[in-house]
C-alpha cells in the first residue's frame, strides 16, 4: 500500500511540474491584439491586427489627418488589396507555402488574374472577395482596413503601408481585376 502511495505522489508531482512548465513557457497571446504568427514572423510579414466583433477604435483626428495626407496616393482598391493580403496571409502560407511578401503579392495577383479570387466593388470603399476558402467583405476606413468574415479584423493603414509599400506598383496593377457591382 505504501508503495502505491509513493508512486501516486511521484506521478502527481511530475504532472504538476509539467503543467507549470507548459504554462510558463508558452507564448502569451492576447485575443484583442495579435500579430501574424508562425511563418509570418520568419518571412518578415509582421502585421499588428486588432480583432473585434463590434467596432474599431478611432485615433485622434489630428493624427488621422496627417496620416491621410501622406496616404492620399493609395486608392481605395490598393488599400483593400493590402488589407486582404494581411488578412489572408496565413491561408496562403498553409495552402501554397509562400516564403515572403513578394510571394504573397504574386500569388494574390495570380488568383485575381485567373479568377480563383473574385473581387467586386460593392460601394465607394467596400468590396466583396470570394475564393476557395470562403468570402469576406473588406471596408476601407479612415485609419484602417476592416475585413469581415468570421468576426472583424482591423489592420492599421500605417502597418499595411510599411509592409506592402515596396509592392505598390504590382498591387496597383492588380486592382484592374476588381469588378464593379454597379
Amino acid at each position: 500500500m505504501k508503495r502505491k502511495s509513493v508512486w501516486v505522489i511521484i506521478i502527481s508531482i511530475i504532472a504538476i511540474v509539467g503543467c507549470a512548465a507548459y504554462l510558463l513557457t508558452r507564448p502569451h497571446q492576447s485575443p484583442d491584439n495579435e500579430q501574424a504568427k508562425n511563418s509570418s514572423q520568419k518571412d518578415g510579414l509582421i502585421i499588428k491586427k486588432k480583432k473585434t466583433d463590434t467596432s474599431s477604435n478611432q485615433e485622434s483626428s489630428s493624427q488621422s489627418n496627417s496620416q491621410t495626407k501622406s496616404e492620399n496616393n493609395y486608392s481605395s482598391e490598393v488599400w483593400m488589396l493590402m488589407g486582404y493580403m494581411a488578412y489572408a496571409h496565413d491561408n496562403y502560407v498553409e495552402s501554397r507555402h509562400i516564403r515572403n511578401n513578394a510571394d504573397l503579392v504574386k500569388d494574390v495577383g495570380e488568383d485575381l488574374g485567373d479568377g480563383a479570387l473574385k473581387a467586386v466593388k460593392t460601394d465607394e470603399d467596400s468590396y466583396h472577395l470570394t475564393n476557395k476558402f470562403g468570402s469576406v467583405d473588406v471596408t476601407v476606413e479612415d485609419d484602417d482596413v476592416k475585413v469581415t468574415g468570421d468576426g472583424s479584423t482591423f489592420t492599421a493603414k500605417s502597418e499595411l503601408k510599411e509592409t506592402f509599400s515596396s509592392y505598390f506598383s504590382q498591387i496597383k496593377a492588380m486592382s484592374k481585376n476588381i469588378s464593379s457591382d454597379n
